[in-house]
């Protein structure tokens, strides 16, 4: 049994036929990506350029790392001004996309696979929305088509060159996107289950998998310290400084030794505590997960960046610590006195990016409408007026919410039973370990944003990729094996 499961996905023998008919298949495998940049070029989707986040970007905000704002400066000395990024950023996407289809084509053997994939990727709008505003989305799922595309390299060529691609290119996601980090243990994982191919040239392989990642942070860590000086910023401690105060944490916090002399300080912490006392009820009060999926992103983003931001600035003039510094100390402090309920916090958000569209789904509307007004006025009302908006329903969300969670159980079935073949047999190859690896790849990413963030569209589209290559690949594995041979060759005859 377990060496017939561990030839799952092993066969994938590249395409096949005349130099026409070859010719042929990568014109149909790289079809939809090349159509998705030319109908995104003459059809532009009608969204605002500067997005919030946009002017932090713009103008290198010390809480941003060097990546974006390193490209968004690139395109400007190119083109005179930033409104041209919309379309570099479509283009870019539009040819890793084809990048990542010659490679499945390569891996699988059928033209019809391969644009398949890249089809169910290209055609989601609110993707595509993120090409034509100025955040780190459109470029960041960019460069994971990349990396997904070297997932599928690898599984027929475990080349130098095609790790340090893979490394380089993880890099490059990290400097435009800390979240990016995510994707760091996968090299790891590709290298554990290529291990058998890499006995005889481990030193170079390790290199090879290890120095173009560094050598990129590097660069960004050089740029960045080159324009803001020695100390870093980032958002973290004002993430964590909401999450703390999200949390119901019994008997009183300590100040921490590095704020003891603030008073400010002392205040911070008892406003976590005294004045978040009543959000923290309203939100455990939810009907529903769903309407608590609603509320509770909305008032944490508020608490990051707009909740006692008087006693902040006061705060960080009586330590001299840099806000984030002063947040993250605070954060803590009340985190360690809580930490069930900071794990109970992240898997909210966990569960938050496996369900879709909340506040259209026909059975929550109701729920939150009512909930809303029977709280009225709601914490922090005035600052949260976004929540006040009667939500319409949507009869699509009834099929979104089911298909997402299954794809939740398929990837995450996926991501064990490779482990369970690497421990029995140590061997996990072909199409399935690209599988294996994309589903990885969601989770892990998910977890990440779930610790560290919130749990949101914006950050769930971005594994969209992944999510269809984990599921798309695995049924192609199992088909290959299972399957009737007759439709796996002819699916690799066109």
């Amino acid at each position: 049994m377990v060496a017939m499961m561990t030839r799952i996905g092993e066969s994938g023998t590249g395409p096949e036929g005349s130099p026409a008919a070859l010719g042929f298949k990568y014109l149909l495998a790289i079809v939809p990506a090349l159509a998705a940049g030319v109908l995104l070029t003459l059809d532009p989707i009608d969204t605002p350029l500067l997005q919030p986040d946009s002017p932090g970007y713009l103008d290198f905000a010390p809480n941003r790392t060097a990546g974006y704002p390193l490209f968004l400066h690139l395109v400007m000395a190119v083109f005179g001004e930033v409104r041209p990024l919309v379309y570099v950023q479509v283009w870019l996407f539009a040819l890793s996309l084809a990048y990542l289809a010659v490679e499945l084509l390569r891996l699988t053997g059928s033209a019809v696979v391969a644009a398949a994939i890249s089809l169910a990727i290209a055609m989601v709008p609110q993707i595509h929305a993120f090409h034509f505003s100025v955040l780190t989305e459109s470029v960041f799922i960019s460069l994971t088509l990349v990396v997904l595309a070297q997932f599928a390299v690898l599984a027929r060529d475990t080349s130098i060159l095609r790790w340090v691609v893979l490394s380089g290119a993880t890099g490059l996601a990290v400097a435009i996107r800390p979240a990016g980090l995510s994707l760091v243990p996968l090299i790891a994982l590709a290298l554990v289950f290529h291990w058998a191919s890499l006995r005889q040239r481990v030193l170079p392989v390790l290199a090879a998998a290890i120095l173009p990642f560094a050598l990129v942070l590097g660069a960004e860590h050089l740029i960045y310290h080159e324009r803001h000086g020695p100390v870093r910023d980032s958002p973290a401690g004002s993430h964590f400084f909401a999450k703390a105060g999200l949390l119901e944490v019994d008997g009183a916090v300590s100040t921490p030794p590095a704020l003891a002399g603030s008073e400010a300080s002392r205040r911070l912490l008892s406003m976590l505590d005294a004045d978040l006392r009543e959000l923290r009820r309203f939100l455990a009060g939810s009907p529903s997960f769903a309407v608590r999926q609603v509320l509770l992103p909305k008032y944490e983003v508020f608490l990051q960046y707009r909740f006692a931001y008087d006693e902040r600035q006061l705060a960080e003039q009586e330590t001299g610590l840099e806000e984030s510094e002063l947040l993250m100390e605070l954060a803590m402090a009340r985190l360690s006195e809580a930490p069930l309920a900071y794990l109970g916090l992240t898997w909210d958000h966990y569960r938050g990016l496996w369900s879709t569209r909340p506040a259209s789904h026909p059975d929550s509307v109701p729920l939150y409408r009512a909930y809303i007004e029977a709280k009225r006025p709601i914490p922090f009302e005035s600052e949260v007026r976004e929540l006040l908006e009667s939500p319409r329903p949507l009869a699509l969300a009834r099929l979104e919410r089911p298909a997402l969670q299954v794809i939740a159980v398929l990837s995450l079935g996926i991501a064990v039973v490779a482990l369970a073949l690497w421990l029995l047999s140590r061997r996990v190859a072909g199409a399935f370990c690209v599988a294996a690896l994309c589903a990885f790849m969601v989770h892990g990413h998910f977890v990440l944003v779930a610790l560290t963030g919130v749990g949101i569209a914006r950050y769930r589209l971005t594994m969209w990729p992944a999510m269809v290559i984990a599921i798309a690949l695995a049924s192609w594995a199992a088909m290959e094996r299972f399957g009737p041979r007759g439709l796996v060759a002819f699916l690799r005859r066109v």
